[in-house]
């Protein structure tokens, strides 16, 4: 026990050092223990913060006044903190270096859940990857692809990086390729392909579908369709217009064409629509 005759000196801490040091360490344990709840019952007020940051910021701040309890008392028995400071001051580098990456994260889910800038059931894009929002973590935004892959991303990447949110405004809007072979005038055609893209179901009449010519020839016509719809039904919307466009344009006897997604170039070949 030579070791603690190096941090206090015996002769100088009375019955009510002792005393006192007891106390200050019930307290703290006390303070600790209401300000753990106190953090907890924030729930309802920052409804943006996961439950399982914010129990983590609970310990935190019960640990924190832990440790000023201790503080307290090692001042009042008079220890001799120079050892002991230059431990706290060792562990607390090596811990830095050791959670540096861990505590980037964490600060960066504060203010991801905070801002509420993304929500379960959200189709987010980030660094190539679009998934659905599955669960927000204290390390990172688990998302879910349409292929079935789970993509754990760090949250110091979403905070850095530009991402796109599929589902904010409550609408998307995706685009096909119609070509189209016809004498006919082309506001006719147009009218036609508008008029069967409204008929589908899932596409939303406002804003309407509208339909922009992209290239004319004298017997071919293309046009890029646009349409909205829920934010993650494109998929289904889009396969139903499209067996939509081409049934409604046959009947009408036209030859037609429809591609989806919209290629960067219109194909201009005269002889196929």
């Amino acid at each position: 026990m030579d070791w603690l005759k190096d941090v206090f000196n015996p002769d100088t801490i009375s019955g009510w050092d002792a005393l006192f040091s007891v106390l200050i360490i019930v307290a703290g344990l006390v303070i600790a223990h209401f300000a753990k709840k106190g953090v907890q019952s924030l729930a309802p007020k920052l409804p943006g913060l996961h439950p399982e940051l914010l129990s983590l910021l609970a310990r935190v701040t019960k640990y924190l006044i832990i440790l000023v309890a201790i503080g307290v008392v090692l001042a009042l028995l008079g220890a001799n903190v120079q050892p002991l400071l230059a431990t706290v001051i060792l562990v607390g580098v090596v811990g830095f270096l050791a959670l540096r990456g861990v505590a980037s994260n964490f600060g960066a889910a504060v203010i991801i859940q905070s801002r509420r800038s993304i929500h379960l059931g959200q189709e987010i894009e980030v660094l190539g990857n679009t998934g659905v929002v599955k669960h927000l973590n204290s390390r990172a935004v688990v998302m879910e692809t349409r292929d079935g892959r789970t993509i754990h991303v760090p949250n110091i990447d979403i905070l850095n990086n530009s991402w796109i949110n599929h589902s904010e405004l409550g609408n998307r809007r995706s685009s096909v390729e119609v070509r189209v072979m016809s004498d006919a005038p082309v506001e006719r055609v147009r009218e036609l392909v508008e008029s069967a893209a409204r008929l589908t179901k899932g596409v939303l009449t406002s804003p309407e579908p509208v339909a922009l010519t992209r290239s004319l020839s004298d017997r071919l016509f293309i046009f890029e369709l646009r349409v909205w719809h829920a934010p993650l039904a494109d998929t289904d919307v889009v396969s139903a217009m499209l067996t939509d466009l081409h049934v409604a344009l046959k009947n009408a006897g036209y030859s037609s064409t429809v591609v989806w997604p919209v290629p960067k170039q219109p194909r201009t070949n005269p002889q196929l629509p």
